[in-house]
């Protein structure tokens, strides 16, 4: 799959002729050969050292960078997760971009940085690129791939809690899918203005928003429909338990588990609607098929190892029993949650950890209480900072866009009163 884009593009390539002194024509060729021959390797480690025998001969290139086939070294790097590999072929595009005044290329190797920063989890950096990368689209009317950095961008802004920022993201996004449809992008964006929206508490807006995602799937290919429609049912489901409709989002989440494919191709996916809908009937007061369904779910996530959500498990088992009054077993879920938290170093899963053992355990509520204020408290600073940081570094790009554009003007402006003069 990950080399099936290369097969069109090397029979353009013209064959490598016979021996002469080295240029960059036959770097290009050699570049092109180690792409070729990578596509037929059989392990992983033999696809790993042709590209890095590609990102040789193309790190050779001072002129007539060949950008196709860099960006396809990228797309290598990228699927075999060689960040550094990624990185240096990526420089070359902004470096080879650059040198050519190719305004196109140098934002897609701008949204290529971008990208990469977003896998190893470098947010500000990440977002940098993407503002980059978003200006660059813009002066060049590029709406097509101006409306995929907004997408992008907003969902790194919601990874890092920025909903307003997430929300205008969005909505740039779709105001361009208007006149550019993209089915899959608009599922996106909508998307991420349902998580918005259920965040600022807009429950109504959020279905509302979630619907339109779901209305989208069907012009999505059958590959990805059946995936992206759980997904937007499940969304669905959550914002009725929201509202406390327990019997509405219970039928989203039932109506997901109809899909055939889902169970095998996406078992995560599978063990969190089984989750969400044993939740649901659980806050209904149906008790049938409970504990059992909690469990199903959360043998599935064991064995994906998923711990995050095997720490929801842990809480809605002991929320369960609880309810029930075995306050033995409601202790020990929650202190199952909290150690499985801890180990995993998952902030906010040891927020809701702490929150639900102080509900249960009575004797030690305030130990508990405490160490879920502080860590409340810390928490929120570190969200307030994100958002003063994206905001900085936005302004911070814009002062530099700005800086260049007056320094621009002056060189021209020295250059006109030198032409006058002489």
């Amino acid at each position: 799959m990950r080399f099936s884009a290369l097969l069109i593009l090397f029979v353009l390539l013209s064959c490598r002729k016979e021996s002469k002194p080295v240029s960059n024509v036959q770097e290009i060729d050699s570049l092109s050969y180690y792409l070729k021959v990578a596509t037929t390797a059989k392990t992983d480690t033999s696809f790993q050292n042709y590209n890095k025998k590609a990102l040789r001969f193309a790190s050779r290139q001072k002129s007539n960078y060949n950008f196709p086939l860099l960006f396809t070294l990228a797309n290598n790097f990228y699927a075999s997760s060689d960040i550094e590999g990624m990185r240096s072929v990526t420089k070359l595009i902004l470096r080879g971009a650059a040198i050519a005044k190719d305004s196109s290329n140098l934002a897609k190797g701008n949204l290529y940085m971008a990208e990469m920063y977003n896998l190893v989890g470098y947010n500000d950096s990440s977002y940098y690129y993407y503002l980059k990368a978003e200006k660059l689209y813009t002066k060049i009317n590029d709406y097509v791939n101006l409306a995929d950095v907004f997408v992008r961008k907003g969902d790194i802004q919601s990874n890092q809690n920025d909903f307003l920022g997430t929300e205008r993201s969005a909505s740039e996004a779709l105001a361009i899918l208007r006149n550019y449809p993209n089915a899959f992008k608009s599922y996106q964006a909508y998307n991420l203005l349902g998580i918005s929206s259920l965040e600022f508490g807009n429950y109504i807006k959020a279905i509302e928003y979630y619907q339109k995602a779901l209305t989208e799937t069907e012009n999505l290919n059958a590959e990805e429909r059946d995936y992206f429609r759980a997904v937007a049912l499940n969304n669905i489901g959550n914002a009725y338990e929201h509202l406390r409709d327990y019997k509405t989002a219970i039928q989203y989440f039932r109506n997901a588990l109809k899909i055939s494919s889902l169970k095998q191709s996406y078992p995560g996916l599978y063990a969190t609607l089984l989750d969400n809908q044993a939740y649901s009937k659980f806050k209904l007061g149906d008790l049938e098929d409970l504990p059992a369904l909690f469990y199903d779910s959360m043998k599935m996530r064991e064995k994906l190892g998923d711990n995050s959500k095997i720490v929801l498990s842990y809480i809605h088992l002991s929320e369960y029993f609880f309810s029930i009054q075995d306050t033995i077993s409601a202790i020990r879920n929650a202190r199952l949650a909290l150690s499985t938290a801890r180990q995993e170093s998952f902030p906010t899963d040891v927020l809701s950890a702490y929150k639900q053992n102080a509900a249960v355990d009575l004797i030690n509520a305030p130990f508990y209480t405490s160490k879920y204020i502080s860590l409340s408290d810390s928490l929120q600073k570190v969200e307030r900072n994100n958002k003063d940081r994206f905001a900085r570094i936005e302004f911070e790009t814009d002062d530099l866009a700005l800086r260049n554009d007056k320094l621009a003007e002056q060189n021209r402006n020295l250059l006109y009163f030198f032409v006058g003069f002489l």
